[in-house]
């Protein structure tokens, strides 16, 4: 029958299968006193198939000391079980076990605890770290920018922390674009320990944001020497060239990032844009064919790829490409119909098939979707030419004129996506 400890809301000693009683592992102590004498305010943390597991971080020890509390026990018999000893005031129901075993079963406990003491100064900083991390990261989600400065200023203000606090605080601003804080806190992790390959990764990404160039692709190289196994370093790395019109260095980049990872559609997007940039049209063909049956097998409604292979497709100035890019242009647009650059490319196709009313119609929704484009209005005007109205397009060639000036003044950043 099983019995229940004043101390538990519900934590019942249940009946083994050799006949003996387990000792009780409490999931969330209520002591009313621990060793201390002052009470026990240990959160819940349980382990097994309704808690964390080994790797939980709020009570690194608990895991090995009911493997201690346990003895032989199978694993599977164990995890069936979530029940966690609470490490505060070491709370403990004695049951009536054989005096031996229990006696070698607290001596587990004993010898774990004490290999574990060294480093559990360092648990529990790590376990700090996360939540100051997980502060700011709610701060910035709040959208209170100068709340989570302040608080990452204090915290780090007159202390030797690690250099993977700084590198995690660093992936926090990153991850919300805030590129100045992110990057100089990524510096400071990486004075500390230099040995980071994701550290410089996202410090190479954030200096192209801030429009630091050289140093970007500098750390983004040195991201790729230190771990030569990361498809995404040879990616970005890669990719960091090609937006710098380094097209030739780009290509063994992208092409060991689809060795390491060929089911990455992205990376087969850049080797064939850098392909296309250097003239072998047909291997960057087959690169977007290879990206689209990548999406299209794993289901993914991604309309890039396509726009890429009609954007390619469109170079060649004859019709029969054209009809094949509008295909694939018709399939991007069922996909997401608010993108701009899937409406100027099917107005661009259709008015290379003389299809000039159908074109205009396209051509209005891409320079409604993105008035500061003024590429939709270049081919406008030779629309409206065609179709008999000089005034429209010279407004049109006008409104071309003046776009073109305030994109020029434009500097491109790292960008997300390979896109045409």
């Amino acid at each position: 029958m099983a019995q229940t400890s004043p101390w538990l809301s519900s934590s019942p000693v249940t009946a083994s299968p050799e006949g003996a009683i387990d000792p009780i592992v409490p999931v969330a102590c209520h002591a009313p006193s621990g060793l201390d004498g002052g009470g026990c305010s240990t959160p819940r943390a349980t382990f097994g198939p309704a808690g964390g597991g080994p790797g939980d971080r709020r009570h690194p020890l608990a895991w090995l000391v009911y493997l201690g509390l346990s003895g032989q026990r199978r694993t599977d018999e164990i995890l069936a079980k979530p029940q966690i000893q609470c490490l505060r005031c070491a709370s403990l129901v004695i049951t009536p076990c054989s005096v031996g075993r229990w006696v070698r079963r607290v001596a587990t406990c004993i010898v774990v605890l004490v290999l574990m003491g060294p480093i559990w100064p360092d648990l529990q900083a790590v376990q700090q770290h996360t939540e100051i991390a997980l502060q700011i990261d709610r701060l910035l989600t709040s959208g209170k920018v100068a709340e989570a400065d302040s608080v990452t200023r204090q915290y780090l203000a007159g202390k030797k922390l690690s250099p993977e606090l700084y590198a995690e605080i660093g992936r926090v601003y990153f991850e919300h674009d805030l590129w100045q804080q992110a990057s100089e806190l990524l510096r400071k992790s990486l004075q500390g320990q230099n040995q980071n390959d994701v550290a410089h990764l996202l410090l190479g990404l954030s200096l192209a944001e801030l429009k630091e160039f050289d140093e970007s692709e500098r750390e983004l190289q040195t991201a790729v020497q230190q771990n030569p196994r990361s498809d995404m370093n040879w990616y970005f790395a890669g990719w960091r060239l090609l937006l710098r019109g380094k097209a030739e260095e780009s290509l063994p980049y992208f092409r060991k990032a689809v060795e390491l990872n060929p089911k990455n559609p992205n990376a087969y997007r850049a080797l064939g844009q850098a392909l296309a940039h250097t003239g072998s049209y047909d291997q960057a063909e087959n690169c977007y064919m290879k990206a689209i049956q990548l999406i299209e097998r794993e289901q993914q409604q991604t309309p890039e790829p396509y726009l890429d292979l009609a954007y390619l497709l469109l170079f060649s100035n004859q019709k029969d490409p054209a009809a094949h890019a509008l295909e694939y242009l018709r399939t991007a647009i069922a996909i997401d119909s608010k993108m701009a650059d899937s409406h100027y490319l099917c107005g661009k196709a259709l008015l290379k098939l003389e299809r000039h009313s159908e074109a205009l119609d396209e051509l209005l929704i891409a320079s409604r979707l993105n008035p500061k484009d003024g590429r939709p209005y270049f081919l406008l005007a030779q629309v409206y030419d065609r179709l008999g109205k000089p005034q429209q397009a010279r407004e049109a060639r006008q409104t071309f004129s003046k776009l073109s000036q305030r994109r020029s003044a434009d500097a491109p950043g790292m960008g997300g996506d390979a896109g045409p």
